[in-house]
């Protein structure tokens, strides 16, 4: 497991937050959207931190993390340049929201 990945979990539960990895690294876009293909999250979220960090690493560090009411989620997410695909696909996969990065927020569904 990569060392950056306990301080970016410590960091999301501090923040009540998430982020978006990529081989183990955080990645920021300037924009478009991040959707998730997960569909029960209640299967990938732990409250435990060492818990959350092994999902990480089964995802091959590749993947969404966020932590919201005292519970990690780690999902498979992608990016994509359209709003509307990003809508449709996070709808097919029953999801809550998904992430604008040009916003720096949440669209609930």
């Amino acid at each position: 497991m990569k060392n950056n990945v306990m301080e970016i979990l410590q960091e999301a539960r501090k923040n009540n937050s998430g982020a978006t990895l990529k081989k183990y690294e955080r990645i920021q876009y300037p924009n478009g959207y991040q959707y998730s293909i997960t569909e029960n999250s209640s299967e990938n979220a732990t409250p435990n931190i060492e818990e959350a960090a092994r999902m990480v690493e089964k995802l091959h560090g590749n993947c969404g993390i966020w932590y919201s009411d005292g519970l990690f989620y780690i999902e498979t997410s992608y990016w994509c340049k359209y709003l509307e695909t990003a809508l449709d696909l996070a709808a097919a996969y029953h999801q809550k929201s998904i992430y604008c990065w040009a916003a720096d927020t949440y669209i609930n569904l």
